[in-house]
């Protein structure tokens, strides 16, 4: 705008956005990660004990999953997965059920399911999805293994090819 400035007056750069270059992505979804198992034991009386029990192993195939940035960075579509999980998935699927009445939790729903069920059933999914991540990171870190392990035998040994 320049009404508060003259006409020919350059206008001012903006101002850049605040970075910290010694900010860790993983450490910030571990804290997101302890915060949520804070979540899951305070509320440990509202949820029911198998939701409490499958919270936590989200929380904790999670943070698995976190740690195995300390040998290398996250793989980006496994840091998106967990992100989702942590930031968004978990958080709202607890926290939709812990808004509900809790009369209504063993109350049949027109599909049949009651919202105890449902709630179960979501987080055995998400559950499943994180285990399903770990093995795959897991395996991209022995196919890494092997594949350094053929470089290196290709590199220092004699090829088939030497006579």
């Amino acid at each position: 705008m320049t009404w508060f400035r003259r006409a020919n007056e350059p206008a001012p750069p903006p101002a850049p956005l605040p970075q910290d270059p010694t900010a860790d992505p993983s450490a910030a979804l571990l804290q997101e990660v302890y915060r949520l198992v804070n979540v899951v034991n305070q509320n440990a009386g509202r949820l029911p004990v198998e939701a409490v029990v499958a919270a936590r192993r989200v929380t904790d195939l999670a943070r698995e999953l976190i740690e195995t940035a300390g040998a290398r960075e996250l793989d980006v579509y496994t840091e998106v997965a967990v992100t989702g999980i942590v930031t968004d998935y978990l958080p709202t699927t607890l926290h939709a059920y812990l808004a509900l009445d809790t009369g209504l939790a063993d109350v049949a729903r027109p599909s049949g399911r009651t919202p105890r069920d449902s709630l179960i059933a979501q987080l055995d999914s998400l559950a499943e999805s994180a285990a399903d991540l770990l093995d795959a990171t897991r395996a991209r870190d022995a196919d890494a293994v092997l594949t350094q392990g053929a470089f290196l035998r290709t590199k220092f040994t004699r090829s088939d090819l030497d006579l």
